[in-house]
């Protein structure tokens, strides 16, 4: 059964490629059911896109849920860099 997130915003915690900015994005839902955007560049950072936003709520799933997405889109740029090194 899916979580009301998960209906509301199906690509929540799924990165996609960005091709024309070549990043990855995301987009994570705080705990008042307010999507927030989320660029990863492949420097074990985030950026969060509060612009819309006057403050988020996260709660540990959250944070988690972010490591996790820094730890895949690292090691999909990690790929990628070798890919092209190797070429």
């Amino acid at each position: 059964m899916k979580n009301i997130e998960d209906l509301l915003f199906p690509n929540n915690r799924k990165l996609m490629l960005n091709k024309e900015e070549d990043c990855l994005e995301t987009c994570i839902v705080d705990i008042e059911i307010d999507p927030i955007n989320c660029t990863f560049i492949g420097d074990g950072c985030i950026k969060i896109n509060t612009e819309d936003l006057t403050y988020i709520m996260l709660d540990f799933n959250n944070l988690y849920d972010m490591l996790d997405l820094i730890d895949q889109a690292d090691s999909y740029y990690e790929k990628e860099y070798n890919n092209t090194k190797n070429k």
